[in-house]
């Protein structure tokens, strides 16, 4: 692994004298450093080192014991400057020297080999470099490789320097990687090769080989198949009718009817065309302004009343799409606002496609009795009015055509030219004998007092 550095500064735990002195109960670990600081009494740090076991105020300041070396140390020399000059003890140096003997010191070599060392200029430390040597120092020189000798790189069954390439691989080993274990899933068959692993080998196989089972050929078709133990197809059966109708597939091709609003079904050619035509109103503005007027435009929507401008190129045949209606039922309403007049006393409408019906107005007196307009123009462009459908034609609702028996009260009659008259003119029941007259296609004839056509309207003239 390769070193790394970490850029530290380490503080020891420091503080004052008065501070430690409240620190009763505390004992440093071994070798923790204490330091006093600088105070009142001291201008210098002092030091204490923990035993793990002394209160911190019991400790020795180490700079103590350094004092007291010295000053050991001071009266050693004190008392050596005592002897400089004394005869006596000159005397007895002396005469120890000259009582000293090589063999005396422990030295083994004659004077002459100590000779040898004589201009030798070399210094301890240097003279300690053959501390130890036991032979010729030459000798095992020569035996030694030259300063610019070259090593191999290691291999597999040599030693050697480590190699560029292994020590990259090294490094890619990352820390605390797993231990590398190999389990073979066959222990016999064909040797391929043997793996060695911390040291141990383990042999590696390959299966014997394969012998694959022979089946008869079959053509392309539809089968139910039979699948052996080894996962192949072994045996087949060709699929019959039968097998298909049992998965609950009909027999004969399935037909379906194209889908209404109140049965399932496929979706028509043009129920597909008027989806794909909603595809292109999706934000369109148009038609957002065409839907907001159509809404705003209802007259009764809690009652499912429309209002509809129906079209017209000709004043006969209009046509209008009314929202709500998808058949012709009895009942069915809305309010037409004619977008050109008429031009037919039996205009036609047709609703959302259903069918061209006429556009009717009822007798006053009968329900069921229809009547057509009684101009051309009667249905006035702009102009709304209800429409009921009542099975077979759409009805004006309001507009009825009066019935004789249905007239009231006095007609003003004025005479404005010649064959006419003028006066109070008085309207009688159907069939009644006139007066005096009777009034009919807006001239009195007198010879005719008896109305011989159903529905005519006979006048008393007063």
């Amino acid at each position: 692994m390769a070193d790394k550095t970490l850029n530290t500064r380490i503080v020891h735990k420091h503080d004052t004298e008065a501070n430690w002195l409240k620190a009763v109960n505390f004992i440093p670990k071994q070798g923790e450093i204490i330091v006093y600081d600088i105070d009142t009494n001291y201008d210098y740090e002092r030091i204490k080192i923990g035993d793990g076991e002394t209160l911190v105020s019991a400790l020795p300041f180490i700079d103590d014991a350094v004092k007291d070396s010295i000053d050991a140390v001071e009266t050693s020399v004190s008392n050596l400057n005592t002897l400089v000059g004394d005869t006596a003890v000159a005397t007895q140096i002396s005469d120890a020297i000259d009582s000293v003997t090589l063999a005396s010191l422990g030295v083994t070599a004659t004077a002459a080999e100590l000779n040898k060392m004589y201009g030798v200029t070399a210094t301890t430390a240097e003279l300690n470099y053959v501390d130890g040597v036991t032979s010729n120092i030459q000798t095992q020189l020569n035996a030694k490789a030259a300063s610019n000798h070259t090593h191999d790189a290691a291999t597999a069954s040599a030693a050697g320097l480590m190699s560029a390439a292994d020590k990259s691989k090294l490094d890619a080993i990352t820390d605390n990687a797993d231990a590398v274990s190999v389990t073979r899933s066959l222990t016999s068959g064909t040797k391929v090769g043997t793996i060695t692993i911390n040291g141990t080998g383990t042999d590696l196989y390959a299966p014997a080989a394969y012998s694959h089972p022979t089946y008869t050929a079959i053509s392309s078709g539809l089968y139910k198949i039979t699948v052996d133990g080894t996962g192949h197809v072994s045996g087949t059966t060709a699929v019959a009718k039968s097998d298909i109708t049992a998965l609950g597939i009909p027999a004969q091709d399935t037909t379906y009817s194209a889908a209404t609003t109140s049965a399932a079904g496929l979706m028509s050619a043009a129920d597909k065309t008027t989806l794909d035509n909603l595809d292109t109103l999706v934000g369109d503005t148009a038609v957002a302004t065409q839907i907001n007027n159509a809404v705003s435009t209802k007259a009764d929507i809690a009652a499912g009343v429309y209002t509809v401008t129906a079209t017209s190129t000709d004043g006969v045949a209009y046509v209008a799409t009314v929202p709500g209606i998808t058949a012709l039922e009895a009942g069915v309403s809305f309010i037409m606002v004619p977008g050109v007049v008429s031009t037919s006393t039996s205009p036609t409408i047709d609703v959302n496609g259903l069918g061209a019906k006429g556009i009717k107005r009822r007798l006053s007196n009968l329900a069921t009795a229809l009547q057509t307009g009684y101009t051309v123009n009667w249905l006035t462009a702009n102009k709304p009015f209800t429409l009921v459908y009542d099975g077979t034609a759409w009805v004006v609702e309001g507009l009825s055509k009066p019935v004789s028996a249905d007239l009231y009260g006095s007609v003003a009659a004025t005479k404005v030219g010649a064959g006419t008259f003028a006066g109070a003119v008085v309207a009688g029941d159907s069939y009644q004998t006139p007066a005096t007259s009777l009034l009919r296609n807006s001239k009195l004839v007198t010879a005719d007092t008896t109305p011989t056509n159903n529905g005519e309207i006979c006048w008393t003239y007063e």
